[in-house]
């Protein structure tokens, strides 16, 4: 996740400016969204979170 930008899993709300609460509500909704659409192959692309 940080490739030399800095950004990490605990501060990357502070980078977008957002709240840690908004940062899980967008998580939540993007997995929400997006996980039916993942094939099989599209996960194979996703990089590990």
């Amino acid at each position: 996740m940080s490739r030399n930008s800095g950004v990490t899993k605990e501060n990357v709300h502070k980078v977008l400016g957002i709240s840690k609460d908004e940062l899980e509500d967008v998580n939540k909704a993007w997995l929400r969204e997006s996980s039916p659409v993942l094939s099989g192959r599209a996960k194979q692309h996703m990089p590990p979170v």
